[in-house]
C-alpha cells in the first residue's frame, strides 16, 4: 500500500471551508436583513457582492502597463 503523502483529510476540508466563510457570512447577512424586513438593504448587500465578486473574476491579472 502507498504512503498518504499529502495533508490530512482534516486539514484539506478545513481549508475549503475557509474558502467559503465570506460566502457563507454574505449569506447569513443577506437572510439576517431579509427577517428583518430591510429587504432593500438585504438587496443591496447581496448585489454589491456579487458585483465585487464578478469584478475580482474578470479584472486584469497584470497591473503593469509599462510593458
Amino acid at each position: 500500500m502507498a504512503a498518504n503523502t499529502g495533508p490530512p483529510l482534516l486539514v484539506r476540508y478545513l481549508c475549503g471551508v475557509k474558502v467559503l466563510l465570506p460566502w457563507l457570512a454574505v449569506l447569513a447577512l443577506v437572510l439576517l436583513l431579509d427577517a428583518m424586513h430591510l429587504s432593500v438593504l438585504a438587496t443591496i448587500v447581496a448585489v454589491t457582492w456579487l458585483v465585487y465578486c464578478v469584478w475580482t473574476w474578470v479584472r486584469p491579472k497584470n497591473r503593469n502597463r509599462a510593458g
